[in-house]
């Protein structure tokens, strides 16, 4: 049965990831969009799991486990609180306040 774990608001929402042999994180550091070419352009599979540890800022936490016809899939919540980097609260989420640029 496979696992996989499903990210659900801000910039990385919809991200799926497969957890192949690995076991469910409490929180998951997703990769900024702006930063996500960077990781693209390196040719070795192993640089680009150290830029993916690297960049990875963005905090989604563990919220529920649902069971799928093709395995179990984990649902984590975006959690800001928890970011590596912190940002500005709402940036990046439409319909929250943050999302204007400074004038």
């Amino acid at each position: 049965m496979a696992a996989q774990l499903q990210l659900f608001g801000g910039e990385a929402d919809g991200l799926v990831v497969p957890l192949d042999g690995v076991a469910r994180p409490d929180v998951y550091y997703a990769v900024p969009l702006f930063d996500a070419p960077l990781i693209g352009a390196e040719p070795t599979q192993r640089g680009k799991q150290v830029l993916m540890r690297k960049l990875g800022v963005l905090a989604y936490r563990f919220s529920t486990a649902v069971p799928k016809a093709t395995g179990l899939e984990f649902r984590y919540l975006r959690a800001p609180e928890l970011d590596k980097v912190r940002t500005r609260p709402g940036f990046g989420c439409p319909g929250r306040s943050g999302d204007e640029l400074p004038s």
